[in-house]
């Protein structure tokens, strides 16, 4: 992976950015266009980078530093981005009022949306789908004309065996053991999070970003018109809030913890992530569920009646890539 380096960036306020002018990159491009579309670098975190309110979107009582009015996505989010595996979604499965081709395979490359308060990756369109395409069936900008698909070299396919994402701070700490029948976490702190991959995930990441970076600078005026009109989406959405995705990771099964500004006397304490009694060893279809002695947040994947033949598919997304689009003062104040 490269190393972090650091740019100077003029940036403008905005829900995702708020006034940083310098930040940490691992990786990724910045690009300014003409002074008209600002496209920001995947998102990204890592131990000892600056302030995460200078690089990612967030919603705005984050940015403002109120860390008693953290809810717990935002509490959840602002610990694990710092592991810089890409955005954390706190609600990873793909919204049931999409298009069931959708919902089949969750978030793509590709995907044009924003990331809501609620931790939920928006859906608008894919940029790779013609208008007729089932997945783009609820609308696309005017004049809409896709992108060509990019070539299958030019992804990166990973599999992850690691079976959690953990905190990793001073005083935050979560140790895990990897008990007979699941993942028993021992949280040693004031404040932290996790998320239980018992099965492991995939990454799919696009390397090759020269393509969309000239079809976002062609287009991404018409996006946000799209998006913000009463007879497109009709979401206020603020300049800076629109997100391309280029890469994804992925699960079949998960569970989050997370916990914040505890009193001394009520840590160290454990959380249990396990399958249900009568499921089969090392069976990946089968339900899981937290057990908790303390005060964590806990959620997992809904269950799912094995019985009549229902799986999990691959469409849990706990983490995004990509890059943020904001428009120039120019072309916003038109809006």
């Amino acid at each position: 992976m490269a190393a972090i380096e650091t740019v100077s960036v003029p940036f403008r306020s905005t829900q995702m950015f708020s006034e940083s002018s310098r930040f940490g990159i691992r990786g990724s491009h910045f690009t300014n266009v003409s002074g008209d579309i600002n496209i920001h670098p995947p998102v990204q975190g890592s131990p000892g980078s600056p302030p995460l309110n200078n690089r990612c979107p967030m919603p705005p009582s984050m940015a403002e530093g109120e860390d008693d009015d953290y809810s717990d996505c935002e509490s959840y989010c602002t610990q694990l981005l710092r592991r810089g595996r890409g955005y954390p979604l706190y609600v990873p499965e793909p919204r049931s009022n999409l298009p069931a081709e959708y919902q089949r395979c969750g978030v793509s490359i590709g995907d044009v949306g924003r990331i809501t308060d609620d931790g939920v990756f928006d859906f608008f369109f894919n940029i790779y789908l013609p208008s007729s395409h089932p997945i783009n069936s609820v609308g696309v900008p005017d004049k809409f004309n896709p992108l060509e698909l990019y070539e299958a070299v030019d992804l990166t396919r990973l599999h992850s065996s690691k079976k959690y994402v953990s905190t990793l701070l001073p005083l935050c700490g979560v140790s895990i053991r990897d008990v007979l029948r699941g993942l028993e976490f021992d949280c040693n702190g004031p404040t932290g999070a996790v998320l239980a991959l018992p099965f492991g995930s995939q990454i799919v990441k696009l390397e090759n970003l020269a393509a969309i970076l000239e079809y976002i600078r062609q287009n991404a005026a018409s996006w946000y018109e799209y998006v913000r009109s009463p007879t497109g989406r009709g979401r206020p959405l603020s300049n800076g809030a629109l997100y391309l995705i280029t890469g994804w990771e992925k699960t079949r099964v998960w569970g989050m913890a997370s916990f914040r500004d505890l009193a001394t006397h009520s840590y160290p304490f454990g959380a249990l992530f396990e399958p249900d009694i009568d499921a089969i060893p090392g069976a990946e279809h089968c339900n899981y569920s937290w057990t908790a002695s303390g005060s964590a947040e806990t959620k997992s994947l809904e269950p799912i009646n094995f019985s009549v033949g229902e799986y999990t598919p691959l469409n849990q997304t706990v983490f995004v890539q990509g890059f943020s689009i904001s428009l120039g003062t120019t072309i916003w104040e038109k809006f």
